[in-house]
């Protein structure tokens, strides 16, 4: 009897254990803010970061926190083609949460793009010559995004800006050396220029999410439906020449979809401003 008691009472010591481990796993990265003397530029990429940027083991990815008096300075770094991928073609959130849920922004930036535009642009680059050309293809969908949207905290839009727009806000995004990089700039502070800033309320942390959608793609069955050239009204016919051999030998759109990872990305931070 004794030794049964032990046995339940370790066995509810280690549920409690890894619950706590569970949640722990699961919860916000607690980052420092690196407190800048005088404002930020975004100049130089990725090198301007240096010992700011916070690599997340064995994602390919990393992320960098910087603030003064005005501003808040946030970074993505990425090598991970598939992350690259999914942020361009997905689009992507940034939440920013002083605390208080009524202060709290959304900045969506790049803007997700449609599913039939981002096949169409796939197919121009190979017809181009650049399918294979990894470097030219991302550069390309990187000077498709022309803007950058401001949501509320229900993610209601609130204005859309063009990227050189001078309103306190700034974002940029390239890609060199095999890396991705996004920066950021958000007002901490009203100002002259921005109708919209992060209102911390006197806060010194700042809960931090990025995060993309779930890239839909179109049903199977159409796509495989194209794919083997039926017509549209049904009648089941191949289309003629290449088109039809492409149907009958080659995977279909359907099926290179279905092998696709479409699963959408999340990391969140609970960022202590620097002073």
């Amino acid at each position: 009897m004794f030794k049964n008691s032990v046995k339940r009472g370790s066995l509810f010591l280690l549920s409690i254990l890894s619950m706590f481990y569970i949640l722990g796993c699961s919860g916000a990265k607690q980052v420092q803010s690196e407190y800048l003397n005088e404002g930020f530029k975004f100049s130089g990429g990725v090198s301007d970061w240096g010992k700011s940027l916070h690599y997340i083991e064995g994602e390919g990815i990393s992320f960098g926190f910087k603030n003064d008096n005005d501003n808040l300075y946030l970074c993505l770094v990425s090598s991970d083609i598939k992350k690259m991928m999914k942020i361009l073609n997905g689009g992507m959130k940034i939440s920013l949460d002083p605390g208080n849920s009524t202060n709290k922004i959304f900045i969506q930036y790049p803007q997700k793009v449609d599913f039939e535009v981002m096949r169409a642009n796939r197919l121009q680059g190979e017809e181009n010559g650049i399918g294979n050309d990894m470097q030219e293809r991302i550069s390309n969908l990187i000077s498709d995004q022309h803007e950058y949207s401001i949501l509320d905290n229900n993610e209601k839009y609130l204005s859309t800006y063009q990227l050189n727009d001078e309103n306190g806000f700034k974002v940029k995004m390239e890609y060199s050396n095999y890396q991705l990089v996004y920066q950021l700039k958000i007002p901490l502070n009203r100002n002259n220029k921005s109708q919209f800033f992060l209102n911390t309320a006197g806060s010194s942390k700042i809960n931090v999410e990025f995060f993309t959608e779930k890239i839909e793609m179109p049903a199977m069955k159409n796509n495989m439906k194209e794919s083997s050239g039926e017509d549209e009204m049904g009648g089941g016919q191949r289309g003629k020449g290449n088109r039809g051999n492409r149907g009958s030998h080659s995977p279909g759109n359907g099926e290179r979809n279905s092998k696709m990872d479409n699963s959408p990305l999340k990391y969140s931070f609970e960022v202590t401003l620097g002073k």
